[in-house]
């Protein structure tokens, strides 16, 4: 999932920045609602600008 956000730069300036997201999801709306919650406390303006389907897998953690 991209989003794009709009931040203070520090100058009075805006500055736009995308981020990327990969969630745990069994649907894209459901993806996306994740995400919107996992941002409600984001104080900066936010956009989600393109969502998709992953062909991953699976996710394999390292325990060191």
């Amino acid at each position: 999932m991209s989003v794009k956000f709009r931040r203070d730069s520090g100058n009075g300036k805006m500055k736009t920045s995308t981020e990327r997201y990969l969630v745990d999801a069994m649907s894209v709306t459901e993806a996306e609602a994740r995400v919107v919650k996992f941002l409600e406390s984001c104080p900066d303006e936010y956009q989600i600008s393109s969502a998709s389907e992953s062909r991953i897998l699976e996710v394999i953690e390292s325990n060191g």
